[in-house]
């Protein structure tokens, strides 16, 4: 008989940090963001060799197997017996009840001056999520199992000085709460659990090598189970302190505080102020009621998402979810499974009676081949190649197929560039390339979205982005896959040791972009801060020394050396020249004046005396080292900063009129002196080969023709 069964308990604070607007970051790519972050979280818990061992010793071209972490997901249906069993282990018509009710009640209520809800959305959604749960309907789960992973570490109150906090970081730290000696933790990865939950609600069951030293009764302990259930913080003013319940609800068995006289309050507290659960320990028949006993007697843990939204599937959410799953992994996950580094299964049963064990010989296996995804395959072909050590053309050939671009200069900042505008350690990481035969894959609906593109990688093995948007102006005969391998994902200098932890670094939440304003990133873990002063490395500085030079490097590379190319573009980002004609014995009536800015250029436009001048003006050709590229077409005229009016002289001698519809002047001029006037022309950066440029170098296409005039 368990005397301290297992119940669902949250706190009432006077101030609550609503913990469930920060799923709103992982919301737009709900199922991209859970295997992201499960395999981030599992990849970083390996056993067999610490996180620091990895980073010195191994990469993806060299990593040991033996090291190979295992994630298990299995998609399961509850019906009937099997529906009501889980029900009853979660507690949920008892304790769940009572602080759902709360939330429910506070939902109803709570309406803006007009009479209206504040929470429609919500209170709808919860009165749908409630009538399913007390429906015949099934509910479908989904368990997350790693093993080869050290589980869920650490005490469930952990000291400040203790290292060891898995458990308490998943659980219990949010963005507001997280410390900055996280090591770059966003205390949001609960976030990408929760979010799939109708409930808001995960579990966790895990098995540690040192259970004790983390509260356990026996040094042999298994299943450490607990649960987090993350809602709107309701208010109830019918407290007389501590009025808002707090945002986190969790599922343990209640401590020895809870019973402890001196903390005011005691376990008959339906509402207590403190939220005295912790994990519980060895109770396997729950576990297999909560469908959550997968790890036998081996180490690692369990996540199970209860309850998935109906929004995540079409059709069968099972089988529907099973296959977005098995994409999802090809598509982010696949460097990882290539190099050793992880192996992924997926299962999917419907369960209407009996357990988890009675019913393991209906489990189906989807199978996980990243090779076979046409999306990544030509990506898994680079990197197999270099994995081979094949030799790559270093320049650009129309009959190459494989190249490695290894000039690229971007800046690492030390850690004592927190204030400085550059980064003060140079790095070169690698981009290779894979060109395709034929270009039809870029209106192929499933493919176009990553090709030519580059797919970002750290050392963990997971794509951070398949970066499109700054690799801009790709000429349409033109088709690629690109690998730029940063951080330790192909070497282990120490310089590529820095580049792994800036650039980890420098990545938001969701882990999906890597240039980020200093308040969404955590550089402040790397960098040496005066006086607690906020660093100044945002989304510009992170990308104009590390990122730009990598996307540059590689327009450069294909503009440049394709001799082929009759829009060849030598394009260099941060010029400011202008190009001059050609000498020609023909005197010129249009100089260059000056550069105003990147898109506004002056020039003097000149009457002579005696002459008549019909000057017509085109376009501008990118120009640099006698290389011609694209073209940049006239917007605007104007005249000395103003809108164009022609100009008369007093005397009626001189006139400078423009046609009104197209860019050409015609000069007359019967005086006894030259007449110069100052015009501005305005450009379209965008160039005719699709390349937005920030400051080109150019030359002005125009002709004139030169008449006497008496």
């Amino acid at each position: 008989m368990i005397i301290n069964p297992p119940i669902w308990q949250a706190g009432r604070l006077v101030k609550a940090y609503n913990q469930k607007n920060d799923e709103k970051l992982f919301s737009s790519h709900p199922i991209k963001s859970l295997i992201k972050e499960s395999a981030q979280n599992s990849l970083d818990a390996l056993n067999t060799i610490n996180k620091e061992e990895v980073v010195k010793k191994f990469n993806l071209f060299n990593f040991d197997k033996k090291n190979k972490v295992k994630i298990r997901y299995e998609i399961i249906e509850l019906s009937g017996e099997a529906k009501e069993s889980w029900k009853n282990a979660i507690d949920y018509e008892n304790s769940y009840n009572k602080l759902q009710n709360v939330l429910l009640n506070y939902l109803k209520n709570s309406k803006n001056e007009g009479g209206k809800l504040l929470y429609k959305n919500e209170y709808q959604q919860l009165l749908s999520t409630i009538k399913k749960m007390e429906s015949n309907e099934p509910i479908v789960i989904l368990n997350i199992t790693d093993t080869n992973t050290t589980g869920l570490t650490g005490l469930d109150e952990p000291n400040l000085s203790d290292k060891d906090k898995k458990h308490h970081k998943l659980h219990k730290t949010n963005a507001e709460n997280i410390s900055v000696d996280g090591g770059g933790s966003w205390g949001l990865g609960k976030n990408s659990y929760s979010n799939l939950s109708s409930l808001g609600m995960f579990i966790t069951s895990t098995n540690i090598s040192n259970p004790k030293k983390a509260g356990a009764p026996f040094d042999n302990s298994i299943n450490r189970i607990y649960g987090t259930a993350l809602n709107i913080s309701a208010h109830n003013d019918e407290w007389v302190e501590g009025k808002n319940l707090d945002s986190s609800w969790n599922f343990g068995i209640l401590s020895d505080q809870a019973f402890n006289p001196s903390n005011s309050q005691d376990a008959s507290d339906e509402f207590p102020k403190t939220n005295r659960t912790i994990s519980f320990w060895d109770n396997t028949e729950l576990a297999a009621k909560l469908y959550i006993d997968c790890l036998e007697s081996q180490q690692g843990t369990t996540v199970q998402i209860p309850m998935i939204k109906e929004s995540l599937g079409e059709g069968d959410l099972v089988e529907s979810l099973a296959n977005k799953i098995k994409d999802t992994c090809n598509l982010w996950l696949w460097p990882a499974l290539i190099s050793n580094r992880l192996e992924v299964e997926i299962f999917t049963v419907k369960i209407s009676s009996g357990s988890r064990a009675d019913n393991l010989k209906k489990f189906n296996q989807i199978a996980v081949e990243p090779s076979d995804d046409p999306i990544v395959s030509p990506y898994i072909d680079l990197f197999e190649k270099i994995n081979l050590q094949q030799a790559f053309e270093k320049q650009y050939k129309d009959d190459g197929e494989y190249f490695l671009i290894d000039n690229i200069e971007s800046k690492l900042p030390k850690v004592s560039d927190a204030y400085s505008t550059k980064g003060s350690l140079s790095y070169s990481p690698n981009v290779y390339l894979k060109i395709h035969e034929n270009t039809h894959e870029l209106e192929d609906k499933d493919l176009k979205n990553y090709r030519n593109s580059l797919a970002m990688i750290r050392s963990v093995g997971i794509v951070i982005r398949y970066e499109r948007e700054r690799i801009t102006g790709i000429p349409n005969d033109l088709c690629f896959t690109g690998l730029a391998l940063l951080g330790t994902s192909e070497e282990n200098k120490e310089v590529n040791k820095i580049a792994e932890s800036v650039v980890r670094l420098s990545e938001n939440a969701s882990h999906n972009k890597i240039a980020n304003e200093p308040q969404d990133n955590k550089l402040e873990t790397y960098f040496e801060l005066k006086d607690e002063k906020p660093h100044t490395w945002g989304t510009q500085r992170i990308n104009s020394n590390i990122l730009d030079p990598i996307y540059n490097s590689l327009k450069t590379f294909l503009f440049s050396n394709r001799k082929s190319n009759k829009k060849r573009n030598d394009y260099l980002e941060g010029l400011d020249t202008i190009g001059k004609p050609p000498k020609s014995k023909e005197k010129t009536y249009i100089k260059f004046n000056k550069r105003i800015s990147p898109k506004l250029i002056q020039f003097i436009i000149t009457a002579e005396k005696g002459k008549k001048i019909t000057l017509s003006l085109h376009d501008f050709t990118v120009s640099e080292r006698g290389e011609s590229g694209g073209d940049l077409s006239i917007s605007k005229i104007t005249k000395e900063n103003k809108s164009w009016k022609p100009y008369y002289s007093q005397n009626g001698k001189i006139s400078i009129e423009k046609s009104p519809n197209e860019n050409i002047f015609t000069m007359l001029n019967r005086d006894k002196t030259d007449k110069s006037i100052k015009i501005e022309i305005e450009l379209d950066l965008t160039a005719n080969t699709g390349i937005q440029l920030s400051n080109p170098s150019l030359n002005l296409n125009y002709t004139q023709k030169i008449e006497d005039y008496k």
